[in-house]
């Protein structure tokens, strides 16, 4: 009983907080609702029903802290901020570990080796299969140049759809790649063929934790507003959008965003590499290009897309080729690969169409 009155009363302060952490908030009012709200808790004494131990009791603990220490002029606003912004990442992560990745065994595979004859591998992002899909003369010379290439999915692909809930996608990966996939194995990639059906039913096991990787990708979005507010800076903003040697000209800035989300440095990332798995390394990479605001979006909606661009990135380099009709995702990518000395080749769908089909 007591941590379902947790549950409600931590909702109710949480909601406090984040009213109080905006700019022009009514903190009088705010502390009055706090005042009230506690001394209704106090006085039908089900703050003495609480465990104290699952998630929601400490986190209307933590919350009733956050409100005092800021009303008593313990913290600033801007503490606050970044108090909340660590316990809700910090319940995140918790939350993604207590699911943790679905346990399998070999019957949720069917996984049959690739047969490698030489033909370059593409790899489509999901906006460029749609027009596979749609446009009947693009699947037409797709078809013809399958005599020539080889066209590969990957799990961020399953993701995507799965999220959408749109899974007659599936077919058309299915049809596009004749079932050739790009999976992880302990510390590189593997190509097979598998048919991406597997894969969905291998996502369904756990929805819940792509729910909460996307939440915890979503909150990301705030580093740069809350530990780096330079990178704000609408002429720095300019600057970094438009430089075509990205690691070179802001090699400081990137280095510093590095040592926030991971524990290398550019000149090491070589010799890093070859010890750490390449999701870690791309995983780093990508996220310091969000803090220095280089071409990322931040909109939810578009952000949270940025994640699916990631785990395409974390696939795609085991390909010939990557096509996509994202801008923004083929500038991030060819800055990324290039630096890693991926084999890869980063192409627009235009090019895609005009010089490879």
């Amino acid at each position: 009983m007591g941590c379902e009155i947790a549950l409600k009363e931590s909702a109710f302060f949480r909601e406090l907080l984040e009213k109080l952490i905006q700019e022009n908030s009514e903190e009088t009012l705010i502390f009055e609702e706090t005042r009230v709200r506690w001394n209704e808790v106090k006085r039908s004494g089900e703050v003495n029903l609480l465990c104290g131990k699952c998630q929601k009791c400490l986190d209307l603990d933590k919350y009733i802290m956050l409100l005092y220490k800021f009303f008593n002029e313990e913290i600033s606003k801007n503490d606050l901020r970044i108090e909340l912004y660590e316990w809700t990442q910090a319940e995140n992560i918790d939350d993604c570990l207590n699911i943790g990745v679905p346990t399998l065994s070999s019957e949720d595979f069917n996984i049959s080796p690739f047969k490698n004859n030489d033909k370059p591998i593409y790899y489509l992002d999901l906006n460029v299969i749609n027009q596979y899909k749609e446009i009947k003369f693009i699947k037409d010379k797709i078809e013809i140049s399958k005599k020539i290439y080889e066209y590969a999915y990957s799990p961020a692909h399953v993701f995507e759809i799965s999220r959408m809930n749109n899974y007659d996608r599936l077919k058309d990966i299915s049809e596009l790649t004749a079932n050739l996939v790009i999976l992880p194995e302990e510390v590189n990639l593997y190509i097979g063929y598998e048919n991406p059906n597997y894969s969905l039913e291998r996502i369904k096991k756990k929805p819940e934790y792509l729910r909460n990787y996307e939440e915890y990708w979503f909150n990301e979005s705030k580093i740069r507003e809350l530990y780096f507010p330079e990178f704000e800076n609408e002429e720095f903003r300019k600057r970094v959008g438009s430089s075509n040697d990205l690691f070179f000209e802001f090699k400081e800035q990137i280095n510093k965003a590095l040592l926030f989300v991971g524990s290398f440095q550019l000149d090491m990332i070589k010799k890093d590499i070859e010890q750490r798995d390449y999701d870690e390394v791309l995983f780093c990479l990508y996220c310091a290009l969000n803090i220095i605001s280089y071409k990322c979006d931040n909109d939810e909606r578009k952000f949270k897309s940025g994640l699916y661009d990631l785990e395409h990135l974390k696939y795609a380099w085991k390909a010939d080729y990557l096509v996509t009709r994202d801008k923004k995702f083929y500038i991030r990518a060819k800055q990324i690969y290039n630096l890693l000395n991926f084999k890869t080749v980063v192409i627009t769908y235009d090019d895609f169409l005009e010089k490879h089909l």
